[in-house]
Parts: structure tokens; sequence; C-alpha cells
């Protein structure tokens, strides 16, 4: 049943895009076409003709308007009839998430990633922490992009359970990964004001969009003022992504939907963008304010020459 209203649901998509190639552009204002006509009539006694292209030309003005409405008319009835078919696949994203469903996609959602939207978050990581800065990685599954985070000072890991956290463990020597690894399971537990820069990378793409926001809040109250935080997620606007819902691969969600949630936090959305035909795509938001720290990279040492007796 449920996947009759996937299929049903992308089939309404696919026909509402191609609606965007029906309209006619309306140009036909008729300024250059009345000019012409009104600047020969006074010229012919016989004005029939003149006023025979007149009226047609209304007539076909008119018929363009009404065609174009239509269209819109008939984009807007899709547009009703899919928001009812959200609301139904919402719900099933809400009972498998409940279910605890999509823990079965999660151990090994890394393996998917695809070597452009790698590339892309490694180098994300990489040029937004520094030793200034504390970091956090949000439930990282294998610890894929931690690597990365290294710069930072210190890193904060939240692990929902223990096999992430020997997952992590094991990518590191027993000095660092018990020394300068941190770990949480809850965020409320994380130092408030304190986090540079965050990421939540592959995750929030099989959640619905409550847990998302309880994350996402959460994560604002870690966040230094003028910290940032990295967020990938699903969105349907893209065909590609949309067509992942089928098989509870993804739940339901879009780039407005995820934007507006995030202003109404009280977010910056500084930039956004997407990667392998819409399949992977990410927003980057900060909390406001000016990142600033006491920290410097490297001590200030003044070198003095000594003459030795």
């Amino acid at each position: 049943m449920l996947g009759k209203l996937y299929k049903s649901y992308s089939i309404m998509d696919y026909h509402r895009r191609q609606l965007d190639n029906l309209s006619v552009n309306d140009t036909l204002s008729g300024i250059h076409t009345e000019e012409i006509l009104d600047s020969q009539l006074p010229k012919y006694r016989d004005k029939e003709f003149h006023h025979r292209v007149k009226n047609n030309f209304k007539k076909l003005q008119d018929a363009l308007i009404e065609y174009n409405q239509s269209i819109v008319d008939l984009s807007n009835n899709m547009k009703n009839i899919m928001l009812k078919q959200e609301l139904k696949i919402m719900q099933d994203d809400y009972q498998r998430y409940d279910k605890q469903e999509h823990l079965e996609l999660l151990g090994d959602r890394q393996s998917y990633i695809s070597e452009e939207f790698e590339h892309l978050c490694r180098t994300t990581i990489k040029h937004n922490t520094s030793a200034q800065f504390a970091s956090l990685d949000v439930n990282p599954a294998d610890g894929k992009f931690v690597r990365e985070g290294l710069g930072s000072e210190p890193q904060y890991i939240l692990a929902s359970d223990d096999k992430i956290k020997n997952n992590i463990k094991d990518k590191f020597n027993e000095y660092y990964a018990n020394r300068r690894l941190r770990f949480y399971n809850k965020l409320e537990n994380i130092p408030q004001n304190q986090i540079g820069f965050a990421t939540c990378i592959n995750l929030f793409e099989y959640m619905p969009l409550e847990p998302i926001k309880e994350i996402t809040r959460k994560v604002l109250n870690c966040l230094r003022p003028g910290g940032q935080f990295f967020i990938t997620y699903n969105n349907c606007e893209e065909r590609v992504s949309l067509e992942l819902l089928e098989n509870g691969l993804r739940s339901l969600s879009t780039k407005k939907l995820i934007t507006d949630m995030l202003y109404g936090q009280g977010y910056d959305v500084i930039d956004n963008g997407s990667t392998n035909s819409g399949t992977w795509n990410w927003i980057m938001v900060k909390k406001p304010g000016t990142l600033e720290t006491s920290r410097i990279n490297t001590p200030t040492v003044t070198i003095v020459n000594k003459k030795l007796d």
C-alpha cells in the first residue's frame, strides 16, 4: 500500500515539473501590434481588415491568459493532492522512526556516500576546524570524517552507543582515543557555548523533522556565537532525493522545511548546495555573533641573544 503511495507521489511530482514547460510566455503584449495598426488606420477608408486583425489579436491575448491560468490551476490541484500524500508519508516516517527501523540503515550508511560528496565533507571540515576552537561530530556512525577534525581542541563526539564509540576509537592510537577525543551520549551534557564548528553528516536523511529539530536546537546551545554547523539532509525538491523515499530508504524532507526550521530556531543560513545531481544536499548555518577566542594557534616566544662568560 505504501509502495503505491510513494510511487503516486513521485509520479505527480514529475508531472508538476512537466507543467513548467507548458506555459507560454506572455510575449503578446500588443504594444507594437496596436501601435502599427492604429498608425495605419487613418490612411484607409476601408478599415474592416485592420479591425479584424485587432479583434483577433485581442482574442489571442485572452486565450493566452486563460491557457496559462489553466496550467496554474492544474498545478495547484496536483499540489493539494500531494500535500495530503505528504502527510501520510510523514506519518509512515514517524512510525518507522519510533520503531527504530531507521537504525538498520545507520550502521553502514557511510558506505553509500559518493566520492564527490565525501571530498566536499572532508574539505569543509578541514577548512573550518582549528586548535582555537572545539569541534563536535554528531552521531558519526563509523567515524569516517572524525580524522578531518584533528586540528580542533578538544574534539567532542556524540556517540549514541558503544559500538559507534569503539569504531571511532579503533581509528586512532590509544593516547589520542582516550585523552583527546571526548565522547558523550547526550547533547545536553556537552559544554554549552563552546563549539566552534559542528557537523551532522548523513544522519538527517533518515529522520523525520521533529527529531532533526530537537538535535539542531541542542547543537545551537553548544555553539559559540559565530560557531558554524554543517548539516546534510534529504531534499525532496530534487528528483533524485525524492525517488530515494521509496522502500523507506530515506525520510521526506525539503530544503524549505529544513531552512524554515533552522531560521525559526535562530540560526543564520550562510550557504547550501548539493552534489551528484541532487542526491546529497547540505546546508551551512551559524549561530548569530562573531566567533572569538582568547586562544592563539602558536605561543609567542621571544628569542634573546645572551653572551656567555
